[in-house]
């Protein structure tokens, strides 16, 4: 795949790209460009009668659908498109995908309506070899696909090379591990006519071509790490974390094992990394529980810590948690650093969380005196404030020292 061999051309304000006699629209998606030209650059292999295949990944929400629908919108008429989903049922519709692509293909309607996989197969192919225009076959999310789907893709690919199609796969990359079926499809395909395209998440600076604000753009890229659906969801709503974002979490949260819920409902009140040696004590052996956190795409193992892939996501796990399993949650997380010794801002905060007044009374002044001593005098402030409500549990010189410790970071 070679980018680079396209001609870009500019008819008014909409630029095109010309890749062999295959012309396209670019319609802008930041910083996915060179993806578009890529594809184009496939799509003009195929036009000459040299089929080739597309492997789009990425995680959820990274903009597979939207990278390959702005493609596909963008060919100017010059191709046929067929398009088809696999969905992510309890048990896999047959051949899904194909029904999708059989409305609006006569052709495929009739061989599918024989129940014969191998017309189907042969028929499907056929429409590949159309010369007048390449054929982009589309089959998305295709982590979820049947066997049958499997079977078509492994049938397509190894004769693909002397049509006029391209064949396009979307599915998310984390999801596609082990002894997942679709992995030992994709490594049966033809490794000169595949092309892999992984997305990336959008950068910082993407993100304030988005939003136009830097200062805001950066506190949306920290929440979201550039995962564009995130940033899409966010800038619609007046919340920092969507009912949209929090759904679609709870979703796959509530697929997981009791003790998968449990772990992920644990690193949800721990703000950045958990270390596996507090979640050890709180939990016990969970190295089950990891592995399908990692394998639903909720959690990533870091060294020897666990935390989400995004921000915003441990907010909306965090979110939907009861107040009662909140508190609950962070008292165990206070009492077991507590006993490890960990950093005096993080008992801190976890003190707060959980509602341990009296843990709240020793931990927080001591945390903004050390704040203070780094002479970060704001964060030594939020801290004083916090113990507001409380302070008429100090004694009478205790409470005299609070308020002038308080009153001289309020002052700095």
């Amino acid at each position: 795949m070679d980018p680079g061999k396209g001609e870009l051309l500019h008819a008014g304000n909409r630029p095109e790209l010309r890749q062999g006699n295959v012309r396209f629209r670019l319609v802008r998606l930041v910083e996915r460009d060179s993806d578009l030209a890529g594809l184009g650059s496939l799509l003009a292999d195929a036009s000459e009668g040299n089929g080739r295949i597309a492997l789009v990944r990425g995680e959820a929400g990274i903009g597979k659908t939207a990278l390959v629908r702005t493609f596909t919108d963008s060919m100017a008429g010059d191709g046929f498109v067929l398009w088809g989903v696999c969905d992510d049922l309890l048990a896999a519709r047959p051949l899904g995908p194909v029904w999708d692509m059989a409305v609006r293909e006569p052709s495929l309607a009739d061989a599918m309506a024989t129940a014969d996989r191998n017309q189907v197969f042969e028929v499907f192919l056929d429409l590949l070899t159309r010369s007048l225009h390449p054929t982009v076959a589309v089959i998305d999310d295709a982590h979820w696909a049947d066997e049958a789907t499997l079977d078509l893709i492994t049938y397509i690919g190894r004769r693909i090379e002397s049509t006029h199609g391209l064949l396009l796969l979307t599915y998310r990359d984390g999801d596609v591990r082990g002894e997942h079926p679709l992995r030992s499809v994709l490594g049966s395909l033809p490794h000169g006519l595949v092309a892999r395209i992984a997305l990336k998440p959008l950068s910082e600076e993407g993100v304030t071509q988005l939003v136009g604000d830097e200062v805001q753009a950066f506190d949306l890229w920290s929440v979201t790490q550039g995962n564009p659906l995130f940033v899409a969801e966010v800038m619609a709503s007046d919340e920092l974390v969507p009912m949209s974002i929090r759904d679609a979490l709870n979703s796959r949260v509530n697929r997981l094992s009791g003790a998968g819920r449990d772990l992920v409902e644990l690193a949800a009140v721990v703000p950045g990394r958990i270390e596996l040696s507090v979640v050890d004590k709180i939990l016990g052996n969970v190295t089950g529980a990891v592995e399908e956190c990692e394998a639903a795409g909720i959690l990533a193992l870091h060294d020897d810590a666990l935390a989400f892939r995004h921000e915003i996501a441990r907010r909306a796990v965090e979110s939907e948690l009861s107040a009662i399993r909140r508190r609950d949650l962070n008292r165990a997380v206070l009492e077991t650093i507590e006993m490890m010794d960990f950093d005096i801002a993080r008992r801190a905060h976890h003190a707060r969380a959980s509602g341990d007044v009296s843990a709240m009374l020793w931990l927080l002044p001591e945390a903004a005196r050390h704040a203070a001593a780094l002479g970060t005098h704001r964060e030594a402030a939020a801290l004083l404030r916090e113990l507001e409500p409380y302070v008429d549990r100090m004694g009478l010189e205790e409470r005299a020292d609070h308020y002038d410790f308080w009153a001289y970071e309020e002052y700095l």
